[in-house]
């Protein structure tokens, strides 16, 4: 299968909740991913992001995955993390500190101390260095008071009293809002719109049904529909070249550039555009078929799977 194919439809799979993990899960390991594509990356991490939810498990993987997803964010420009996203790192963060806690005896600033330095400290003092705007301030400032000692006992009882699941849900939802439509919904929504952009995938029933009148009457206690007469396509040469180059001039239109692949470049929302620029690329340029292609350094491991750290 066309690696572009296969990243649209595991994306629009991924964004599905109502798919049990297992069957996305089978489909990632048989279809070609494609890993240039940090739509698709980031909507699988946030899909691995919703199983904790939903198991109702927080690990080490789950800071991990926010990280993940804050240095795809940046690698494709944008420099500035939401607020939920914030709140969301902020709040996994102390969730999974105070909890390594519990099974532990002893002073309670000792035990905050080790917890902070074995989860916290390192990441908090290489974001500090690298300008990462991901944690809050409020984190910064409670870790920063734990390895001098201080245990604010006020802080502890105010987060305890926070729904960590409801924070990071809100944050996976603005995530998701912000990526808009997969493509394949956009593709779909866009064909069923736009006479010249279904002529120029050849398919001319869609506009053809879209213009052609529908009689609406009732029969037998009920609403038929009648049939669509679709017009006829004969003596329509002339009409046919004549379309050919219109659809052609429209496509081109909406494209600015030709690419020879789907749109894959950013992680932000897809536009009409990105329809019409595949569309151009695709019947100028027959896309090859990709070869086998390693899945190794990429967070493309099993939806729901958590790997080694757990905890």
């Amino acid at each position: 299968m066309d690696i572009d194919i296969s990243g649209w439809i595991l994306e629009f799979l991924l964004r599905q909740n109502s798919i049990d993990d297992k069957i996305v899960n089978d489909l990632i390991r048989v279809l070609p991913l494609p890993n240039n594509n940090p739509r698709f990356i980031k909507s699988l991490i946030l899909r691995k992001v919703e199983s904790d939810i939903e198991k109702g498990t927080i690990s080490k993987c789950t800071i991990e995955f926010l990280e993940q997803i804050e240095e795809l964010d940046h690698r494709v420009g944008t420099t500035e993390v939401s607020e939920a996203m914030k709140a969301a790192y902020s709040a996994v963060s102390m969730h999974r500190t105070i909890k390594s806690t519990e099974d532990i005896s002893g002073d309670k600033s000792k035990k905050y101390a080790s917890a902070v330095k074995r989860i916290l400290s390192a990441r908090i003092c290489e974001m500090e260095k690298s300008d990462v705007g991901l944690v809050q301030d409020g984190l910064v400032h409670w870790v920063h008071d734990i390895e001098g000692g201080v245990l604010d006992t006020d802080v502890l009882r105010k987060f305890k009293e926070l729904d960590v699941f409801k924070i990071i849900r809100g944050y996976v939802n603005d995530a998701k809002e912000k990526l808009g439509p997969s493509f394949l919904e956009l593709a779909c929504e866009s064909i069923l719109k736009d006479d010249a952009l279904s002529e120029a995938m050849d398919l001319d029933e869609v506009s053809e049904l879209r213009r052609a009148p529908t009689d609406v009457h009732e029969a037998s206690g009920a609403h038929e529909v009648s049939k669509v007469n679709y017009k006829s396509k004969d003596n329509a040469s002339t009409d046919d070249a004549n379309d050919e180059a219109s659809r052609a001039h429209e496509v081109s239109k909406h494209s600015n550039q030709s690419k020879e692949s789907a749109p894959t470049d950013n992680a932000g929302a897809y536009s009409k555009g990105d329809v019409y620029s595949y569309v151009e690329a695709s019947r100028a340029h027959e896309v090859s078929k990709p070869g086998n292609q390693s899945k190794d350094n990429s967070p493309t491991d099993d939806v729901g799977a958590n790997g080694k750290g757990n905890g």
